[in-house]
């Protein structure tokens, strides 16, 4: 598989092969991982449970399971353990079996690679109508750490979208959006929600993110999906744990259809270091609050270091990246082919419909090597006439 065919953040061994050095060497900002992970409690974890590793894998995951469950105070039957959230959204896909899946981009291309997958077509629509439709404060688009997303847009796009929905479709949000980072409380969509789900329309709501924000009760759409056999939502461990080389990811919703899923699906493919890792972490409240404390000093540093700069548009989400939009492609191009010879990388957004190649999403990694990013970019862009 070519980098081309795979378009994802995150290819270090690709990048730093091309770059000549060793993957360790790469300050990779492509890939939204959180940067003081993993937490202390799952290398230990991990360490522990090596010598398990001459055994299959538990494959109920009933360790786990229990963890989560306790976690959100639900039974664990309401939870899907897979191999990264891309695992679970493809099972979710072949047991779900709709007649189309909707996708409201710019989106993560996940989900147009699964539908092809298992051959569903696939309509996309688009989330607004022009970027400066993103931002909102106080009636002018703006970037802000504290933007308020303009609501009564998005209600606009949703509903307009309502009469294209058909019985059998499957809608796919994402929540808190990727690739902008922007979140969308709970009440903005859910009436929608209802609407189409009455029209035998399944919901899943991607909250891989969700994690990152410490009010996250306000956005997250766990206590309706385990009421629900059309509304389902996929979490990850992968980005605020740091641990996207085990792959962990699960859905809360329908027990019945998650049984059904359970009888024909590949039992071992949660490796037991996974579960382990994942049980640990989210027993973890400690690192919980220090990777909360941290966004909220750093997103703000952020906003300081790149509001005022001329030649570059900052867009602030709510977690943990942000958008930098070049005044044109070209110079897009020669800022990432430029931190290449500094190891450095960002993410292009040239497959997110809606964006382009002039955007680039860029990971928020710790203070200094923020700093380096900045002054990397913007030494190369004030040296430009």
């Amino acid at each position: 598989m070519t980098e081309e065919s795979f378009n994802h953040g995150g290819m270090i061994y690709h990048q730093a092969k091309q770059m000549g050095v060793h993957p360790t060497n790469v300050l990779d900002f492509s890939a939204n991982i959180n940067p003081l992970g993993p937490p202390v409690s799952v290398t230990t974890a991990i360490q522990r449970a090596l010598p398990m590793i001459v055994h299959y894998p538990d494959s109920t995951q009933s360790e786990v399971k229990n963890t989560l469950a306790d976690y959100f105070g639900l039974r664990s039957s309401h939870f899907l353990i897979g191999n990264g959230a891309s695992e679970i959204i493809d099972l979710l896909f072949k047991a779900l079996n709709p007649k189309r899946i909707v996708v409201f981009e710019p989106a993560f291309s996940e989900y147009k690679r699964a539908a092809k997958r298992h051959g569903i077509p696939v309509l996309q629509v688009p989330l607004w109508k022009t970027q400066d439709n993103l931002w909102r404060v106080q009636g002018k688009s703006a970037p802000n750490p504290t933007e308020l997303y303009n609501y009564e847009m998005l209600k606009q796009s949703l509903r307009r979208y309502t009469l294209v929905l058909r019985t059998g479709d499957v809608v796919v949000l994402n929540i808190p959006h990727n690739p902008t980072g922007l979140c969308f409380h709970l009440d903005s969509w859910y009436l929608l929600a209802q609407e189409w789900m009455q029209q035998g329309v399944r919901v899943i709501v991607d909250e891989s993110f969700l994690d990152f924000l410490s009010d996250e009760t306000r956005y997250t759409a766990i206590p309706k999906a385990t009421d629900s056999e059309s509304l389902f939502v996929v979490r990850s461990a992968t980005k605020f744990y740091a641990i996207p080389g085990l792959r962990f990811g699960f859905a809360i919703g329908s027990s019945t259809l998650f049984q059904k899923i359970e009888r024909y699906r590949d039992g071992w493919s949660v490796n037991q270091l996974a579960q382990v890792a994942a049980s640990a972490a989210y027993k973890d409240r400690e690192f919980q609050r220090q990777t909360h404390q941290w966004l909220e000093t750093e997103r703000a540093h952020v906003v300081r270091l790149w509001e005022a700069h001329p030649k570059l548009t900052l867009y602030m989400g709510k977690v943990n990246f942000f958008l930098l939009h070049f005044k044109n492609t070209e110079l897009g191009s020669q800022v990432e082919e430029f931190l290449r010879t500094r190891n450095i990388m960002i993410r292009n957004c040239r497959n997110f419909e809606g964006l382009g190649a002039s955007f680039y999403r860029v990971a928020i990694r710790t203070h200094n090597e923020n700093e380096i990013l900045y002054k990397a970019i913007t030494d190369y862009l004030d040296g430009c006439k």
